[in-house]
């Protein structure tokens, strides 16, 4: 899959001056918000050697297939609510 992360300028989604960031090679991907932060996009890339990134989300997300069609969209207001962090045990 193809994850289309758009920027949180104030234009529109399909204003080609508005900047996004795109990642391939994704298998899966999952969601958060951390606690007075951004939301986050953990994504699993394949390879030879899969392994996770995390991605800041500023604004709306779209997942594509391998040939750039949409095949899910994801509204900033849609992510999950701030998760509150387990309190340290030190």
């Amino acid at each position: 899959m193809l994850v289309k992360i758009m920027s949180n300028e104030d234009a529109p989604d399909d204003d080609n001056r508005k900047l996004f960031t795109l990642v391939d090679d994704v298998v899966e991907i999952t969601f958060h918000r951390p606690e007075d932060r951004a939301p986050e996009a953990d994504m699993l890339r394949r390879g030879v050697n899969s392994f996770w990134q995390t991605y800041v989300i500023g604004g709306n997300v779209y997942v594509m297939n391998d040939q750039g069609k949409t095949i899910q969209t994801f509204g900033v207001s849609e992510l999950p609510p701030p998760q509150p962090q387990a309190p340290s045990r030190h």
